[in-house]
């Protein structure tokens, strides 16, 4: 996982993975949300990509992290 800002990257083993950790962020957001007041709901865009990435000296590398920038 890295931060970029103000944005949030992760990588996963499985596209199911990432698919079902958009699923849980967006769960878990809306009951949040439900009870917030105005001011502090919290909304996201998720963006899933199924390109191939390698890991190098603890960074992801490869056109799927040249989209996401």
């Amino acid at each position: 996982m890295k931060g970029l800002g103000d944005a949030l990257l992760a990588a996963f083993v499985s596209p199911t993975d990432a698919v079902l950790c958009a699923m849980a962020m967006q769960d878990r957001l809306a009951a949040w949300n439900a009870q917030a007041q105005p001011g502090e709901r919290i909304e996201v865009r998720i963006a899933l990509s199924q390109g191939e990435v390698r890991r190098s000296r603890g960074d992801l590398h490869g056109e799927a992290m040249q989209l996401a920038l």
